[in-house]
């Protein structure tokens, strides 16, 4: 049973939004970039290994998204995509992995990458 309302720690200053339904909800909020993580709704405040924030289930798996603070792979986020069989059975193996650089710039498919000059592109 999930409960409703806005509940205050003034000890750890911190404010938990009102759950129900199964769903968070807290009106949303415009902060600088380097306020993210003190208003963000989902915050781990350590990192050890792999950590996922969040999964989504699909209808054979599920795509994970954290990071990986291990073995060079420092400050990258990163999702995977594992199936249930993997998961079921323990498997520890990704179908998937696609790692977010740490670069300003835009995200594209591959098919959305523009053309420059009429000149290939090899990524």
């Amino acid at each position: 049973m999930f409960s409703t309302g806005i509940y205050a720690n003034a000890k750890t200053k911190t404010v938990y939004a009102s759950i129900f339904n199964g769903t968070v909800n807290r009106t949303g909020s415009s902060v600088a970039w380097v306020n993210g993580r003190s208003s963000a709704l989902l915050r781990e405040t350590s990192s050890t290994g792999y950590h996922a924030l969040w999964s989504l289930k699909t209808t054979n798996g599920s795509w994970d998204f954290g990071e990986y603070s291990t073995s060079g792979w420092y400050d990258i986020p990163v999702m995977s995509y594992v199936t249930d069989t993997n998961f079921n059975a323990g498997n520890n193996t990704a179908t998937y992995q696609i790692k977010f650089p740490l670069a300003s710039g835009t995200v594209a498919l591959t098919s959305q990458l523009p053309s420059v000059n009429n000149a290939s592109l090899t990524l």
